[in-house]
């Protein structure tokens, strides 16, 4: 079933107008009034709309039903990845969206091979993960920040630092539970 993101908080009965980008797949799907599928808002939430009226610049749906699913992982995990070279880190982006990662914060590494930010790039294909994943939150994308700014942020939890030369404390020696982890690779 089709799934659309809309930003802003929704309610039962609610009607709700889409326009833009969001607009696109009712058109390529030939979707007519009294067709229903799925919107989920920035909340959380997941709504069954049904399309009311559909024209060349935005259309209506009423929502029918309204659920929270389950669907995100309890942990708040932060996933800090070395910016990559080309598409490589789109695809970074991609996966850690679908594996449940609430956010992704870039780093300039010294000896990093990505060059250049395309942020707003990385944030449409996290929304599009969500979108097939049928995950009900988008990960926040942060902008690529250096590795000494991120390690000085207030972050919760666990931080774990991956680093191939450890030999004083292994994977095992961490504790079996956290609810935030932040993972620099």
């Amino acid at each position: 079933m089709l799934r659309l993101f809309l930003p802003g908080r929704h309610g039962p009965g609610e009607r709700i107008r889409i326009a833009g980008a969001a607009r696109r797949p009712l058109r390529s799907l030939r979707l007519g009034p009294g067709d229903r599928f799925l919107v989920f808002d920035a909340e959380g939430n997941e709504h069954e709309v049904q399309l009311e009226r559909l024209d060349g610049h935005h259309a209506e749906a009423s929502i029918l039903a309204t659920r929270r699913p389950a669907r995100e992982s309890g942990l708040e995990l932060v996933l800090a990845p070395a910016l990559l070279k080309g598409a490589k880190m789109d695809l970074v982006v991609e996966k850690a969206t679908e594996l449940g990662v609430r956010r992704i914060a870039p780093v300039v590494c010294r000896h990093g091979l990505g060059q250049g930010t395309r942020t707003e790039r990385w944030r449409r294909i996290a929304l599009a993960a969500a979108k097939q994943c049928g995950r009900t939150v988008v990960p926040t994308i942060d902008d690529p920040q250096p590795l000494a700014a991120l390690v000085r942020l207030p972050w919760p939890g666990l931080r774990l630092l991956a680093w191939e030369e450890e030999r004083e404390r292994p994977l095992a020696a961490l504790p079996a539970h956290a609810a935030a982890v932040v993972l620099v690779v």
